[in-house]
């Protein structure tokens, strides 16, 4: 079933839907999926990989971002990040709830420099090998901080190492970074150089004053980078006034500058201090999309320091998109799946034809069903071919 209710059959030619026509009653081959809602995969646009599932190692009193960073840092002190197996597994236990959940687009952030060097980079990529049939991955090198300086020499030097290894993406934090406008500087000349898209973490504070996304949307067009840039965060952005965002948000539009919000961790990593008011820390999503800006969003951080409870489900991601940014069921829908295959420049998997034929389907009858309930019973399609599923059976025992 679409989500407009009609019943149809999908016809699936070398991973592309061909053709949807009114459904009959008998297929001579195929899936026969029970009117069951058929949705776009999803994606997950932001992903900690190399961090998921170390929450239990953490202190108990990580609290807030920088309470977060010392946590991660302790962690890796302690030595959990050397067990090469304990890092893998922790990859491949989140890859296969992602690719459950109906994940099938995936673009991971991974640390990379001083403490590290490329050991991150170097084992997701091994741990998520056997994935890449189901799901398009992308790793981002997450360079860390500082950048600029003298200070930053090492990390320069595993940029370049990173770059020269192959990531799809360069990364980083510039507003931890004792000159976040240099380091946004040095991120974006590298990805020129090499060729590939960039996704920063940006303005990841609720200090209006770190408001560096104005500089990123005039590099994009000195460096030609429309349409390969990402701003993911922007929290920031929510703390301006009504007008700097709407101002700022036609730039973005005007650049080709997507952005990636993260309601799952910023929700819990945000005003954890303020007991008045608090503020959420979202980026302005209603304001964005008002724009035309394409904006996606991901789990960002799963049972780690960052958020203890984050969950690989796009769909909880979606009911807290709908819940703390006011989004309309659909909009959500659509932010955690085919807005995320734009920015990570997919082809298109919306349930049309031309479109690729990476669905999932789910036993509800509606889009605000699907998010409301997040039924974990699915059946996921890499191409047109099933590649996950789970399938519950629930019974009310009346006596």
């Amino acid at each position: 079933m679409l989500t407009t209710g009609d019943l149809v059959d999908i016809h699936i030619n070398d991973g592309m839907i061909h053709a949807i026509t009114p459904a009959v009653l008998h297929l001579d081959d195929g899936h026969d999926l029970g009117g069951r809602l058929v949705l776009p995969a999803f994606t997950d646009t932001h992903v900690h990989l190399d961090k998921a599932r170390t929450a239990p190692l953490a202190p108990a009193n990580a609290v807030g971002l920088m309470g977060a960073i010392d946590a991660h840092i302790r962690i890796l002190e302690m030595g959990h990040y050397d067990d090469e197996e304990e890092v893998i597994a922790r990859c491949r236990a989140t890859l296969d709830r992602l690719l459950l959940a109906g994940v099938l687009s995936v673009r991971a952030q991974l640390n990379a420099g001083d403490g590290v060097g490329l050991r991150h980079i170097e084992l997701i990529t091994e741990a998520a090998e056997p994935y890449r049939q189901f799901i398009d991955l992308q790793i981002t090198a997450m360079v860390h901080t500082p950048l600029t300086g003298s200070d930053g020499a090492s990390n320069r030097a595993a940029l370049a190492a990173a770059l020269e290894f192959g990531v799809d993406v360069v990364g980083g934090c510039p507003h931890l970074d004792p000159d976040p406008i240099g380091m946004i500087d040095i991120l974006f000349a590298a990805a020129s150089e090499a060729g590939v898209p960039i996704d920063l973490h940006t303005d990841e504070t609720l200090d209006p004053t770190m408001f560096t996304l104005p500089h990123m949307i005039e590099l994009t067009e000195r460096f030609g980078l429309q349409g390969r840039v990402a701003a993911s965060h922007c929290v920031s952005l929510s703390m301006q006034t009504e007008a700097e965002q709407h101002r700022t948000a036609q730039r973005l539009a005007e650049a080709g500058v997507a952005v990636v919000a993260l309601p799952q961790t910023n929700l819990f990593l945000n005003a954890y201090d303020t007991t008045s008011a608090p503020a959420r820390g979202i980026a302005p999503v209603s304001v964005l999309e008002q724009h035309g800006v394409v904006v996606a969003s991901g789990s960002d951080n799963v049972q780690d320091p960052f958020n203890p409870v984050g969950s690989t489900d796009p769909l909880l991601t979606a009911a807290m998109l709908v819940m703390a940014s006011h989004q309309l069921p659909p909009d959500a829908l659509r932010q955690v799946s085919t807005a995320g295959r734009a920015v990570m420049g997919l082809t298109h998997n919306r349930v049309e034809s031309g479109g690729v034929a990476d669905l999932v389907a789910l036993t509800v009858g509606d889009v605000g069903a699907a998010i409301a309930e997040a039924p974990a019973d699915r059946l996921v399609f890499r191409g047109g071919r099933l590649v996950a599923s789970t399938q519950i059976s629930q019974l009310i025992h009346r006596h």
